[in-house]
């Protein structure tokens, strides 16, 4: 394998070196004369003249539309019905005048007039405060050095030298085109159709309104090179510490605020009177004969309304002791409150349940669809069981008082929503106590 490769090396190199052999005999003293091409004239072909063929459009008349009349329906004469309304016999009021009642005349007591006692405040002195002015604070006065601007010269970027070099001139070889004789394209006659004929309307000549730009002369935008901007070196100057002044506060002694009493005001007697008694009439009521209310049924309002395909699914077990067998047969009953389209209590639906395989496992689906009540609350119930030895219901998961069709649900592919309830036992001995559903 070595040996292979180092043979194709050698015939690479070999090959490399006749390559640039050839090359520098090619641009060495021998010259190539210069054979300019020919100048050939294209014979340039001519384009067949088309001349359309005039069509004269046939004349077409105008037609109008014809009116059409709408027919005149004559609407029967429907008297309306007269509605009597029933006369309501009331039943007779004497009429009552209501009683005159003098209001007591009262007399009130002299009570004396008492003017408001004057009220001296008393005169406070203040103490004498002195003027302390405010202490002028002079800023120190900073001196900023001289900073000259340095020069920055910028450098001379050098360009290397880059010998010429000429391009080799390339000669394309000539290649000879084959003769390709001219050949005419067919003519082709479209065929003469008739148009009917159409009226000529010129549009109308609309003349846009010329409008006089003024002169603007052109002015070219200044070339303005941006300075270059170099911050001097600014030294860093501590800021001066200025201290405050200590000012003092003069003394002013404590004043205590005056007790000022409050004059006694004597309040004048006012002997006590006492509202007179005023007895009311004996007004005599007419008899007004006795009219039971009507006794109207409150419309009910149910939970919320089952769907239209619903499923019950359950197990049913019976337990003696500890242990748990299924039962094969049992029939479960499902019952629904129903309410009608005026919101009124309806009787109940009840439906039978398919029963239990071996596994004690049912399932019924039910179409509510054909139902025309609205059924909500449902309950599953055990109804019957074909099991002699143990054939006594229990309330386990609400077997006998009725498990409620609610949030334990879930929905199938077929949008059908599948209610799961128990699992429901029975037991051979009967219970202590038991609730019946509804």
């Amino acid at each position: 394998m070595a040996a292979k490769i180092t043979h194709l090396l050698w015939v690479f190199t070999l090959a490399l070196l006749t390559v640039a052999i050839t090359t520098s005999s090619a641009y060495g003293t021998e010259s190539y004369p210069y054979q300019p091409q020919p100048d050939l004239e294209q014979p340039t072909p001519e384009k067949p003249s088309l001349v359309k063929p005039e069509v004269e459009h046939p004349f077409v008349p105008y037609v109008p539309k014809p009116e059409a009349q709408k027919p005149e329906v004559e609407h029967p004469y429907v008297p309306k019905p007269e509605v009597k309304k029933p006369e309501v016999e009331h039943p007779y009021v004497p009429y009552v005048p209501k009683p005159e009642v003098k209001k007591p005349e009262v007399e009130h007591p002299y009570v004396p007039y008492v003017p408001k006692p004057e009220v001296q405040k008393p005169e406070v002195e203040h103490p004498y405060v002195p003027y302390v002015p405010k202490p002028e604070v002079q800023k120190p006065e900073v001196e900023h050095p001289y900073v000259p601007k340095p020069d920055v010269q910028k450098p001379e970027f050098v360009h290397p030298y880059v010998p010429y070099v000429p391009k080799p001139e390339v000669q394309k070889p000539e290649v000879e085109h084959p003769y390709v004789p001219y050949v005419p394209k067919p003519e082709v006659q479209k065929p003469e159709v008739e148009h009917p004929y159409v009226s000529y309307v010129p549009k109308p000549e609309v003349q846009k309104p010329e409008v006089e730009h003024p002169y603007v002369p052109y002015v070219p935008k200044p070339d303005v090179k941006k300075p270059e901007v170099v911050h001097p070196y600014v030294p860093y100057v501590p800021k001066p510490e200025v201290q405050k002044p200590e000012v003092e506060h003069p003394y002013v002694p404590y004043v205590p605020k005056p007790e000022v009493q409050k004059p006694e005001v004597e309040h004048p007697y006012v002997p006590y009177v006492s509202k007179p008694e005023v007895q009311k009439p004996a007004v005599e009521h007419p008899y007004v004969p006795y009219v039971p209310k009507p006794i109207l049924e409150k419309p009910y309002i149910g939970k919320e309304v089952l769907p239209k395909s619903i499923g019950v699914q359950g197990l049913v077990y019976c337990q003696s002791g500890t242990e748990r067998v299924p039962i094969e047969g049992v029939v479960a009953r499902v019952t629904c409150l129903a309410v009608d389209k005026y919101g009124y209590k309806a009787a109940p639906f009840s439906f039978l349940c398919n029963p239990t395989d071996k596994k004690g496992y049912f399932f019924t689906p039910l179409d509510l669809s054909s139902v025309v009540y609205k059924l909500s609350e449902c309950k599953v119930f055990l109804d019957s069981c074909p099991l002699k030895t143990c054939s006594h219901a229990t309330d386990v998961n609400k077997g006998v008082s009725g498990a409620l069709l609610g949030s334990n649900y879930h929905i199938l592919p077929n949008k059908m929503n599948l209610f799961s309830v128990g699992p429901f036992v029975y037991t051979p001995e009967a219970p202590k106590s038991t609730n019946g559903g509804y």
